[in-house]
Parts: structure tokens; C-alpha cells; sequence
């Protein structure tokens, strides 16, 4: 289970240079002979084409790129503190190899040690000793045997979670240095709720490719539970789309970009178009198509119809979070809806949908960007939420 990437042992020497100052004291301070310390340096100075010290008469020195390299060292350590924070040993975390943590990583998430194989392409019992050799070190059961069959413990998620953090951290520390030279590479995870799909994402997308053609990005649509949860266990990066008033997950943080006022839309023709003040009596006559229950727009979807009076043998509303099941159910009737003006801005300048002017409660919905509290973001990452804002300040400008 050796994986890719370096070595943590060699990534804990790297620190330990710095911390100490020789490679000596670093090799004894992890208890790692100094030749092993020396080769183990001298290869991640070779993938990343610069040093990481200097070597001076009062010793190692790190270099610029040597503080990027271990700024990242850091907060991947950090991670894999707080991943043992419920081990019986909280220091042994030292001793795990990037290996064991990738096979506990995919025990969690397939839950299980046979779908944990097939996913790392290993034998399921290499995968089942290693992670129990991770419970011998840990000193805790990471894993338990159930009626339902094998399932990861709330400490064995835990692991998981800051152990898949601390990884992408110690990936990105080559990015750093990297990225300082204008070879910029890295990921950029990106998780899309239904708005960004179709008004934001797509050009902030275009741009950032054309200034970054080494990062191939990735989008994941979902509901936003779903999503929230790839987000604080590292999966993604970023959530872009409305953002939540009273239920933002703990270890999340938001920045509006803009509010997005809510519209009723019908299809071209429908008997309420062109009509002025269109108000509850004229809109109680009309099924309707509701936001995805927990969507931001239903709760002022739930006002609105509670300010109707639906006449006796008019259909209930259809519930969907799908925008193409939306938009065939307008076209198709003469339901109704009530949206986000951004989601559906191209379908009225297309002519495949019309706005009704009608007399609506205020609302608005908070359109933006969502990660995690403690995320530090790479540059090409950075770079990405900047385009994003500038895509919102030209088109809303």
C-alpha cells in the first residue's frame, strides 16, 4: 500500500530540517538515518526542479520555495493531529504511512474492505490487514461487524476525513512551489447547484481555462446536503450556487456575490403573460411546479401558495430540483413556477419561457461561493473565485 507521492516520512524529515536545523538533528529527531534523510530530501528537491534549503555554515536555511513546501507541511500535519485525536496513542499518527491512510480513506467512503479493493485496484485482504494494522497502531476498533455487514465507526470517519485533508495538502505543497515558477497544476473540485449550471459556472469555467490550461477542473451537481458533505471531507473545493440563511453546516463558510431576486415563469402563450400585476386570485387558478424541498426558494415558495386559494380539483404541485424536468413541465402546461430570475434568464431571452409580472412578498436568494472555514486556497484556486466575481460584476453591473 506504498501509493503515490512522497514519502510522510521524508515530508515529517523535511520539517524536522527546518525545525532543528541539520539534517542530523533532523534524522535523529524522527529517528531516521541520516543517509535515508538525505536521499529522501534530495528526490523531492529533484521532482520539484528547485531546493528547499540552503545550505549555510550555521546549517539548512529554507529557501523561498522551502517556506511554501512547509507551510503546507504544516497544515497537513495539522490534519492528521486531529485525526488522532481519539486514538488511545494520539502521537502514533507519526508512524502512518500514506498507504494506510489511503486504505482507511477507502474503507469509509465503499464501506467496506471488499469495495475499498476494487476501488484501489487491491486484494481485499492487503486492504483488510492494513487497516486493522491502522486499529492495532490507533488502539481503538476503527471498523465494526454488524447485522448489514462491515461498517466504519464514527471515529473511523473522523480518520477518514482529516486523513483525505492531510493528503491534499501534502499534494499541494509541490503545487506551491510550483505555481511560483508559472507552472501552475493542482485540482480545482467544484461542486454545482442548480443556478451556477446554467448563468455563473459556465464562463467563470471558460476564462479559467484559458489562463490555466494545465488544470483540468472537475464539477459535481447534487443536492446540497450531498455536496456540503464532499466539501468538508475534501472531496471539493468550492460550492457555487445559493447560499443557505440558517442551516450552514458547521466548519463552512460563505461569500455572497450577488442576490438573485425570485420570478414566477410560465411557458410563451400561457393566459397570464402580458398581463400587469398579476395578484394571488389570478395565480390561484394555476398548478404549479415547487423548488426541491430544502431548496433556499421553497421556503418563499411555501409563503407564496399559502397566500393562494386553489380552486377544488386543481392539481397539487409537482416537486422537482431538476431544471430540464422543470422547464417540460412548464412548456407542456399551464403550471407555474416561482425561480431564481439567473437560473432561467437565458430560457426567457430564448423565448422558451416568460416571466409574469406578478404581485409578489419581497425575496431574494443569496447567490455564491461555499468552503470550508479553514480552507487555504492555491493560487489557480484563488484565481478561480476571482473570475467568478468579476463574471458577477459585468453581467450584473
Amino acid at each position: 500500500m506504498s501509493g503515490t507521492g512522497p514519502n510522510l516520512r521524508h515530508l515529517s524529515g523535511i520539517a524536522a530540517i527546518a525545525a532543528e536545523g541539520t539534517l542530523s538533528a533532523a534524522a535523529a529527531h524522527i529517528n531516521l538515518s541520516q543517509p535515508a534523510l538525505t536521499q529522501g530530501l534530495a528526490r523531492i528537491e529533484g521532482a520539484l526542479g528547485t531546493p528547499l534549503f540552503r545550505r549555510t555554515a550555521d546549517g539548512m536555511v529554507p529557501t523561498e520555495a522551502g517556506h511554501l513546501y512547509l507551510a503546507r507541511l504544516e497544515r497537513g500535519f495539522g490534519f492528521l493531529r486531529r485525526a488522532a485525536r481519539g486514538f488511545a496513542r494520539p502521537h502514533v499518527w507519526r508512524t502512518l504511512g500514506a498507504g494506510q491512510l489511503r486504505a482507511v480513506i477507502a474503507a469509509v467512503d465503499h464501506g467496506g474492505f471488499r469495495p475499498a479493493a476494487v476501488a484501489l485496484g487491491r486484494q481485499v485482504s492487503t486492504i483488510s490487514r492494513t487497516c486493522r494494522e491502522v486499529e492495532r497502531i490507533a488502539g481503538i476498533p476503527l471498523f465494526e461487524q454488524t447485522s448489514q455487514g462491515l461498517r466504519p465507526t464514527r471515529q473511523a470517519e473522523s480518520v477518514a476525513r482529516h486523513a483525505r485533508l492531510a493528503l491534499r495538502e501534502f499534494e499541494q505543497a509541490e503545487h506551491d512551489v510550483t505555481d511560483r515558477e508559472g507552472r501552475f497544476g493542482g485540482r480545482l473540485d467544484i461542486g454545482c447547484l442548480p443556478l451556477a449550471q446554467t448563468a455563473l459556472l459556465p464562463e467563470a469555467l471558460c476564462r479559467f481555462g484559458t489562463e490555466f490550461p494545465g488544470i483540468a477542473p472537475r464539477v459535481t451537481d447534487g443536492l446540497y446536503r450531498a455536496l456540503a458533505q464532499d466539501l468538508l471531507r475534501g472531496a471539493l473545493d468550492l460550492i457555487v450556487g445559493a447560499l443557505r440563511t440558517d442551516d450552514l453546516p458547521e466548519g463552512l463558510r460563505q461569500e455572497a456575490l450577488f442576490d438573485d431576486p425570485l420570478w414566477v415563469v410560465a411557458r410563451p402563450g400561457h393566459p397570464l403573460e402580458g398581463r400587469r400585476g398579476v395578484d394571488t386570485a389570478q395565480l390561484s387558478r394555476f398548478a404549479w411546479v415547487a423548488p426541491r424541498a430544502g431548496a433556499p426558494a421553497r421556503t418563499h415558495f411555501t409563503r407564496l401558495q399559502d397566500r393562494l386559494t386553489a380552486p377544488a380539483g386543481l392539481p397539487r404541485p409537482i416537486e422537482t430540483g431538476a431544471p430540464s424536468v422543470m422547464t417540460q413541465l412548464l412548456v407542456r402546461s399551464d403550471r407555474l413556477t416561482l425561480i431564481s430570475a439567473a437560473q432561467v434568464r437565458s430560457d426567457i431571452a430564448a423565448g422558451r419561457l416568460v416571466r409574469i409580472d406578478a404581485d409578489l412578498p419581497p425575496g431574494t436568494r443569496p447567490i455564491g461561493v461555499t468552503s470550508r472555514a479553514d480552507w487555504a486556497p492555491s493560487v489557480p484556486q484563488q484565481r478561480f473565485v476571482a473570475l467568478l466575481r468579476e463574471v458577477v460584476a459585468e453581467t450584473r453591473g
